[in-house]
């Protein structure tokens, strides 16, 4: 694996990490590359490079994929989730 490899890894290892500890907060590509020191056109082809899909997409990936063991685990309902991730206009 050569230098750019792994220096795309620990990108993309920073950006999981954010994801999880801002995704009730933050979904654009714009705030994970700011805070990991990149331009959200190259978080894109990282993403696309490593996941096969854009960086919105992997965010909305990841979002998902931590709703459904919020819904599978927490004994709440789908509009008190909702909510918590901040999705108020869809509760109308």
């Amino acid at each position: 694996m050569g230098t750019g490899d792994s220096k795309s890894t620990s990108l993309l290892k920073r950006f999981s990490l954010l994801l999880l500890a801002f995704s009730l907060e933050q979904r654009t590509v714009k705030f994970y590359a700011e805070r990991i020191g990149v331009t959200a056109n190259y978080l894109n082809i990282l993403c696309q490079r490593c996941f096969e899909m854009n960086a919105n997409a992997f965010i909305s990936k990841e979002v998902i994929n931590v709703i459904i063991v919020e819904l599978l685990s927490a004994g709440r309902t789908v509009k008190e989730i909702a909510m918590e991730f901040n999705f108020n206009d869809l509760l109308s």
